[in-house]
């Protein structure tokens, strides 16, 4: 499912002074592995990008990023959508694709953050991940920053900021209620009922990245809608620790026994999202 993407080199810190944040390089890799969360097949995608140059709606990109412009398809009527950013070709010829990737534009309530981290992807400094430090203790938690093509200056500043984050889930299900008991940091817990958020890490089974998470807890709003041609698509809002309740994307074929019902606790492993509020 998950397609290979590169790691960064290397790590800078923040400036003494003014807090700007410096960049650490990214990965020349695209987002394969998040259309393999939201397209049956890969072949499919170059009938989103179709569709999306013939119904599709564009705009200048906000905050004076002038050079950039932004293609949007809806994938139903909840937020999610295909965004595709255009940078001009050589000699300010035609346009062309700079990147395209699944937007869930639905995010959860606004969190103050202090960005810590800057990631950026290639070399065109349009895509980002971004590790922040959420007020009151809340933890960290790193996202790939939907808005950084307009909004880098933001971010790069060091904040704090309010964000809203949103993920689009590789995986999700409801989980079962049969009780089971780990031990968490000398303690027994009942894992079944436990509301999680922790980031994904590399493993036998498959690469994990930065903005990849898990998120665990219970389900405070379902809205099913409409997703042609492939079947129906689902946001689940699911509330976890500092985060609240995270807006997440998914498809009906994760749910074969049917919708979850509000207070049952689902699991997912997501790309994780954010944008400035």
């Amino acid at each position: 499912m998950m397609s290979v993407r590169g790691r960064h080199t290397f790590i800078c810190r923040g400036v003494i002074g003014p807090p700007v944040l410096d960049i650490e390089t990214g990965f020349e890799g695209g987002h394969g592995s998040h259309w393999d969360a939201v397209v049956e097949e890969p072949s499919m995608l170059s009938g989103l990008i179709g569709a999306a140059y013939r119904e599709g709606s564009t705009d200048a990109a906000p905050g004076g990023a002038s050079a950039v412009r932004v293609r949007t398809l809806p994938l139903g009527d909840k937020g999610f959508e295909m965004r595709i950013l255009e940078i001009p070709g050589p000699a300010g010829g035609k346009a062309a694709i700079a990147t395209a990737y699944p937007h869930l534009a639905a995010g959860g309530k606004p969190l103050v953050a202090t960005p810590t981290r800057i990631i950026e992807w290639g070399n065109h400094g349009l895509e980002a991940e971004v590790g922040v430090e959420l007020e009151a203790g809340r933890g960290t938690v790193t996202f790939f920053a939907t808005d950084y093509f307009a909004r880098s200056r933001d971010y790069r500043a060091g904040g704090p900021l309010p964000v809203r984050l949103s993920a689009v889930a590789y995986t999700l299900g409801v989980i079962s209620p049969e009780r089971r008991v780990e031990k968490v940091e000398g303690r027994d817990v009942d894992v079944s009922r436990a509301a999680i958020v922790a980031p994904l890490k590399d493993s036998e089974r498959a690469p994990y990245y930065d903005d990849d998470f898990f998120l665990q807890g219970p389900a405070v709003k379902v809205e099913p809608f409409a997703y042609p041609p492939w079947d129906e698509g689902v946001v689940v809002r699911v509330e976890v620790p500092g985060l609240g309740a995270v807006p997440v994307f998914g498809r009906k074929k994760a749910f074969p026994h049917g919708w979850p019902r509000l207070g049952e606790f689902v699991a997912a492993y997501v790309w994780m999202q954010g944008r400035l509020a």
